[in-house]
């Protein structure tokens, strides 16, 4: 399964998603790439941030 989250935004949301998702799957791996610069109003709602980050996450079934 590929999963992908977008950084910066939703942090908490994203966490509870992965923490669901790694109940019942296994993580194999992941990758962040740049997605996009944040527009200036999205840079100063996530100070220190310049780039939104694309997450890709890989699972697969476990044997439970």
């Amino acid at each position: 399964m590929l999963v992908n989250f977008l950084n910066p935004f939703g942090l908490e949301k994203a966490d509870a998603t992965k923490r669901t998702l790694l109940d019942s799957l296994e993580f194999v791996g992941s990758r962040a790439t740049r997605h996009r610069r944040l527009s200036p109003l999205e840079q100063e709602n996530y100070p220190g941030e310049e780039w939104s980050l694309l997450e890709i996450w890989v699972l697969r079934r476990t044997g439970k």
